[in-house]
C-alpha cells in the first residue's frame, strides 16, 4: 500500500479547502464594504432624499447639482463598478451573488446615461430645485433645536444650489439641449406663484412646546431672514433667468428626437426604464394592438350597461355626470376604506405571506395637487418616522369632483395588491443591503402594480360596470403610445392631447398635464407601466400552461416577490427556474 500518494492528495486537499474558504470570506467581505459605499454615495448625493427616508446625518444639506460635483459622481460609479468587476460571484453564498448582481446592474444603467448629461436640463414643471425647496417644510424634521438649525442651513444652501442651476442652464443653451417652450412656460408660471404659496416660514409656527422662549425667539427670526434675504433673492433670480434668457431660447418642439443626439436618448430612455431590448418600433405596435384589445372589451361593457351613444359621449357622460364624482374629502377617504376594506381579507387566497396594512390617507400636498394625478402612494420612512401614505388629490375634488369610476382601479395599483403590498414585503427583508430594500425598477414596480388590478378582478373587486370601464380606459397603453408617438413618431403636442381625448375619460386639464409628463418628466418612465404589466401577465399564463393543475398561485406570486424590485431579464429567469423545479416535483416518483 502507498501512503505518500494519498497523504499528499490529503494534503492538497486541505489546502484547496483553506484558500478557498479564505476566498470566499475575503469576497465576502469585500463585497459588503461595497454595497455599503455604493448606498453611502446615493444618499450623500441626495440628502433630501436621505432625510425623507430617515437618514439623518445630512439634514443640514442640499444637493449639489454642480456640474462637477455630477462628475465626481459619475467617478464614483466608475470606481464602484471597477470594484464589483473583480469580485467573482463563484465566491459569494448565493444571495450576495444576487445582490453584486444587481448592484452592477444599476451602476451600469447609470453610467450608461452620462453621455447625456441630464444636469443642462435640470428642471422640468414636476421635478427641480424650484419645487424640492417648497418641499423641505413636509420632509425635514422639527423636533430639536438642531432640526431647526439644520433647516437654516438649507435655506441659506438653496442659494448657491441656483447659482450652480443656472450655469448648468446656460451651458445648456449654448449646447442646443433646452427644454420645450411649452415646459418652460409651465415652470415660470411656477416660478411666479411658488413665493406666494410657499410654506417656508411655517414650521417656526409650530415649535415644540420644550423649546425655550429665546430659543423660539431666535429661531423664528433667523427663518424670517434667511428666507427674506437668501431664499427670496435666489429664487427671483431663478425666475428672472427662466422667463428672459431661457424661454427666449427653448425648443419649439416637443419630442427628444429634435435634439441632437434624440435618438439615442429615447432608445436610452427606453432600456432605462423597461430594463428590456424593445426598440420604440416594436414598442408602438404593441401599443396599437393593446389599444384595439381593450377598446373591444370597453365596447362590450357600454353595451352591457344600455348605454344608446357613442363612445364619444359615453367618456363625456363619465367625464360629467354628477352621479360619477363625490365632491367633499370625508365621502372619498370613506369610500377608499370600503374598498380596501373589502379586498384586504381575499388577499390570502393569492398570497402566502402579507405586510401590516397599516398605511394611511390623506390629501395631496396643494404644492403638487395641480396635476393629473388622482393619488400617489409613499412607502414609509426608513426609521419608521413616518408610516406609509396614500395621497389623494383633494384639488380634483373641489375644482370638478372626484372621479368613482376611477377609485377601485387606483386603490389597487396604489395600496393593495399593488404598491403597498410589494413595496412592504420587499422592506421587510432586514438581512439585505439598504440599495437593495430601496431598489426600484419602473418596470418591475409599476408592473406588479398594473398586473395587480387583473388580480383584484379575480378576486371580485370591481364591483360594478363602471368600475371595470374605469380599468380599462385607464389602462397604461395610452401612456406608451403618447410618449412614443411624442419621442418617436413625431407627434406634436396638439396631436397627444387629441388622442387622449379620443381614447380616455380624463379632463382637458388632466390631459394637458399628462400629455406634459409624457414631454418633458417621463419619456421613459411611461413605459414601463405597460411592459413591466404584460411581462407579469405573460409569466403567469406560461406558468399556468406548463404547469397545469399543479400550478400554485401563492407559491408563484412569493417567487415573484421574493427577490423585491428586479429588472425583467431576471424576473423571467427567476419564474422560469420555478417553473422547471415545479415541473421536476410533479413529475418526479415519490
Amino acid at each position: 500500500m502507498q501512503l505518500l500518494p494519498v497523504v499528499v492528495a490529503l494534503c492538497l486537499a486541505a489546502h484547496t479547502d483553506v484558500s478557498g474558504s479564505s476566498d470566499l470570506a475575503s469576497d465576502s467581505a469585500k463585497v459588503h464594504r461595497l454595497f455599503d459605499d455604493f448606498w453611502e454615495e446615493i444618499v450623500s448625493q441626495d440628502p433630501a432624499y436621505a432625510t425623507s427616508l430617515g437618514d439623518h446625518r445630512f439634514d443640514d444639506k442640499l444637493s449639489d447639482v454642480s456640474e462637477g460635483a455630477w462628475q465626481r459622481h459619475y467617478n464614483s460609479l466608475r470606481a464602484i463598478q471597477k470594484r464589483a468587476a473583480q469580485i467573482d460571484p463563484g465566491h459569494l453564498p448565493a444571495a450576495d451573488a444576487i445582490n453584486l448582481k444587481l448592484l452592477t446592474n444599476r451602476v451600469d444603467r447609470e453610467l450608461a446615461g452620462e453621455r447625456f448629461r441630464a444636469y443642462l436640463m435640470p428642471l422640468t414643471h414636476t421635478d427641480g430645485i424650484h419645487l424640492s425647496l417648497m418641499q423641505l417644510p413636509g420632509i425635514h424634521p422639527f423636533k430639536t433645536v438642531v432640526d431647526y438649525e439644520n433647516y437654516l442651513c438649507r435655506l441659506e444652501a438653496f442659494s448657491v444650489q441656483v447659482d450652480k442651476t443656472l450655469q448648468n442652464m446656460r451651458k445648456g443653451i449654448t449646447e442646443g439641449v433646452t427644454l420645450p417652450e411649452v415646459i418652460v412656460h409651465k415652470i415660470d408660471r411656477q416660478l411666479s406663484d411658488g413665493l406666494k404659496k410657499n410654506r417656508l416660514g411655517e414650521p417656526a409656527e409650530r415649535m415644540p412646546k420644550d423649546f425655550s422662549e429665546s430659543d423660539r425667539l431666535r429661531l423664528t427670526k433667523e427663518i424670517d431672514d434667511r428666507i427674506r434675504t437668501s431664499v427670496i433673492p435666489a429664487y427671483r433670480r431663478l425666475a428672472d433667468f427662466v422667463r428672459t434668457e431661457y424661454l427666449p431660447k427653448a425648443r419649439r418642439d416637443v419630442g427628444l428626437w429634435s435634439l441632437a443626439d434624440g435618438e439615442a436618448r429615447f432608445d436610452y430612455e427606453i432600456k432605462y426604464h423597461t430594463t428590456t431590448g424593445f426598440s420604440a418600433t416594436e414598442l408602438y405596435e404593441v401599443g396599437v394592438q393593446e389599444l384595439e384589445r381593450l377598446e373591444s372589451e370597453q365596447r362590450q361593457i357600454i353595451a352591457r350597461v344600455g348605454f344608446k351613444g357613442t363612445v364619444g359621449e359615453f367618456h363625456h357622460l363619465l367625464r360629467t355626470g354628477k352621479q360619477f364624482r363625490l365632491t367633499n374629502r370625508r365621502s372619498v377617504e370613506t369610500r377608499y376604506r370600503e374598498i380596501l376594506g373589502a379586498i384586504e381579507p381575499k388577499l390570502s387566497r393569492l398570497f402566502s405571506q402579507l405586510p401590516a396594512m397599516n398605511y394611511k390617507l390623506k390629501p395631496l400636498d396643494s404644492i403638487q395637487a395641480d396635476t393629473g394625478l388622482q393619488g400617489y402612494y409613499e412607502p414609509a420612512a426608513l426609521d419608521g418616522s413616518t408610516p406609509p401614505i396614500f395621497y389623494y388629490n383633494a384639488y380634483q375634488i373641489e375644482r370638478a369632483g372626484y372621479a368613482t369610476y376611477s377609485m377601485e382601479q387606483l386603490a389597487y395599483h396604489e395600496i393593495v395588491p399593488g404598491h403597498h403590498l410589494q413595496l412592504s414585503l420587499a422592506r421587510a427583508h432586514r438581512d439585505w443591503p439598504t440599495f437593495r430594500t430601496h431598489a426600484w425598477y419602473g418596470a418591475f414596480g409599476e408592473g406588479w402594480a398594473e398586473y395587480a388590478k387583473q388580480l383584484a378582478a379575480e378576486l371580485g373587486g370591481f364591483h360594478e360596470p363602471y368600475s371595470e370601464y374605469g380599468r380599462l380606459v385607464n389602462d397604461p397603453v395610452l401612456l406608451l403610445l403618447v410618449s412614443v408617438g411624442i419621442h418617436h413618431q413625431h407627434w406634436t403636442r396638439d396631436a397627444a392631447i387629441e388622442f387622449l381625448q379620443q381614447h380616455s375619460v380624463l379632463d382637458e386639464s388632466q390631459i394637458n398635464n399628462l400629455v406634459d409628463d409624457c414631454i418633458a418628466s417621463i419619456p421613459g418612465y411611461a413605459l414601463a407601466y405597460k411592459v413591466g404589466q404584460m411581462r407579469f401577465a405573460e409569466l403567469r399564463m406560461r406558468a399556468e400552461r406548463e404547469l397545469g393543475e399543479k400550478f400554485d398561485i401563492r407559491a408563484f406570486h412569493a417567487v415573484e416577490l421574493g427577490e423585491g424590485a428586479l429588472p425583467l431579464d431576471l424576473l423571467s429567469k427567476r419564474v422560469e427556474a420555478w417553473i422547471a423545479r415545479s415541473r421536476h416535483r410533479a413529475t418526479s416518483p415519490h
